[in-house]
């Protein structure tokens, strides 16, 4: 994970085999909420990049459930929720 001010970015990237990852998100500020932009790979998109997107709300308990395809990865862009 990498920051620029207060937005993070977190990248992975897969090797042949499918798998499954758990990024803990305890490295965000305790009470505050997030919006996590999910870029990942999703072979029924019917986009030329395949790349499906997902928004959820995330704190610092957060776990965020990765699964990777073979070949693939994901990007993850974290930004503060305005209030």
């Amino acid at each position: 994970a990498r920051r620029s001010g207060e937005d993070w970015f977190i990248g992975t990237i897969n090797n042949s085999e499918p798998r499954q990852l758990q990024i803990p998100l305890n490295f965000l500020n305790e009470g505050a909420s997030y919006l996590a932009n999910i870029y990942y790979d999703d072979a029924t998109i019917e986009t030329q990049t395949k790349v499906g997107i997902e928004r959820r709300t995330v704190n610092s308990s957060a776990i965020l459930d990765v699964p990777l395809v073979s070949g693939g990865g994901q990007a993850i862009w974290i930004t503060p929720v305005s209030e």
